[in-house]
């Protein structure tokens, strides 16, 4: 293991080199050209896109959903192929508090939304008994056409929603305050709402997961099993309750991890010491976390810290775990250090990851860095966490920013990307300037 984690290490942040170099001086095995590495099929821009929250890989192309900038609760769905060209887009005011793009297998769309007054999206008119409200729908990926739609309200409020998806539906989570009304069941004395429904749109089952008066909880990520069972991770402080009695967080914080039955019910749920802002993915049998950590003791008895690549076994155990860092390298905790990760179609993981990198080292009298470039790179992991392919995706000068890059595999391999980056003249002054852009590519067998 000690072994594969150099591996993994030397090999992600070997930064200019564009193959990796499999096997450190230290490992008892000769260095090996990886089998995989990333080819390029398209990169441009979306039309009248802004910040690009979500994206979907469908067959022939992708769609991308695509929220104002500045955010005004204007959002677009847009389908292209990968020559660029727009097939069908779809706009309405539904991003106010933050949407969310699926595809499931058969490359059926799911789109969630929020609602703070009634919209239209396409052909579906969404209302609600009390606002902000949440949204979620059905669409064909070829045509656009809405198949289904149906939105549900909280008599405080509800956002945030958290999307994953299977054959047989959909599983929506998210936050919400007060009551939560969903097709006349009535939720309360929750912070998070946990709803499956069927590809038709009937609804499978809805709970909440709580946390008292003295606690607040997080959705972070969620991720569906093979058999239909749903993972899902977030944080919590204080006090929380997933069903088996009340738990109480370190005093900093926790992170949490849920197992549910398709109908709802709960198998287990765990808690592990430290704050993360963490995204799930079932892979390699158990279930993969990525993301910001600050201290997160996921059951080796060793602290984490900065961005974190984790494997759970099924049971979430600890089976192993990266750092991505390096001693001359400043990860921070926001502005997403890891911004996403998705299971490609050979079975790797994909994750993105970017990091600050001071343009001068720290000294007694300036600890922190003035200016920093930030270095992006996507990277294929094999089941047992060593590293299979890397690509550069460059770097960014001081004074510009990578925000959320949304990641989505295809059934035939594609890898669809949104790339979005703030930039802004700290000396002139003047509002931040937004490039946002979607790239492609797609995971191959090395020709080396």
């Amino acid at each position: 293991m000690m072994c594969h984690m150099r591996e993994f290490l030397r090999s992600f942040w070997t930064i200019g080199v564009s193959v990796l170099l499999l096997g450190a001086a230290a490992c008892s095995h000769p260095e090996a050209e990886p089998a995989f590495a990333f080819s390029d099929e398209w990169s441009g821009a979306v039309p009248n896109a802004g910040f690009i929250t979500g994206v979907a890989a469908v067959d022939g192309g992708f769609v991308a959903l695509a929220e104002s900038y500045p955010q005004n609760g204007a959002a677009q769905i847009v389908r292209m192929d990968r020559a660029g060209h727009a097939a069908w887009t779809l706009s309405g005011a539904f991003a106010g508090l933050g949407a969310a793009l699926v595809a499931d297998p058969a490359g059926r769309l799911f789109l969630a939304g929020s609602l703070q007054q009634p919209t239209t999206v396409g052909t579906a008119h969404l209302s609600a008994p009390s606002y902000p409200a949440q949204f979620v729908m059905a669409l064909d990926a070829t045509s656009g056409a809405v198949s289904w739609a149906k939105s549900y309200s909280a008599g405080g409020f509800a956002y945030g929603a958290h999307l994953a998806a299977d054959a047989h539906g959909v599983v929506i989570a998210g936050q919400f305050g007060g009551t939560l009304l969903v097709d006349g069941k009535t939720l309360t004395g929750g912070s998070t709402y946990v709803m499956r429904l069927a590809a038709d749109g009937k609804l499978v089952s809805v709970r909440a997961l709580g946390s008292s008066s003295l606690g607040s909880l997080q959705v972070g990520g969620l991720a569906l099993s093979p058999d239909g069972d749903l993972f899902l991770t977030g944080s919590f402080y204080g006090i929380a309750n997933f069903g088996d009695g009340p738990r109480a967080s370190s005093p900093g914080g926790s992170v949490y991890l849920v197992r549910l039955a398709p109908d709802g019910s709960l198998r287990w749920a765990r808690h592990y010491a430290g704050s993360a802002s963490f995204e799930a993915q079932f892979f390699g049998g158990g279930i993969a976390l990525y993301g910001a950590a600050q201290a997160v003791d996921l059951g080796a008895g060793v602290p984490l810290q900065g961005a974190v690549l984790a494997e759970l076994h099924g049971d979430g155990s600890y089976q192993w775990s990266h750092t991505l860092k390096d001693t001359h390298m400043y990860s921070y905790g926001f502005n997403g250090v890891a911004h996403g990760e998705v299971l490609d179609a050979s079975g790797h993981l994909v994750i993105f990851n970017a990091r600050r990198v001071p343009v001068e080292l720290p000294t007694p009298e300036m600890p922190y860095p003035s200016s920093y470039v930030t270095e992006r790179r996507l990277l294929a992991v094999d089941a047992d966490g060593s590293a299979a392919a890397s690509l550069d995706l460059g770097t960014l000068p001081s004074g510009t920013t990578p925000l959320i890059m949304p990641l989505a595999a295809g059934a035939d391999g594609a890898i669809v990307m949104g790339l979005n980056e703030e930039s802004y003249d700290p000396q002139n002054g003047g509002p931040p300037v937004l490039t946002s852009r979607v790239r492609t590519v797609r995971l191959v067998p090395s020709a080396n």
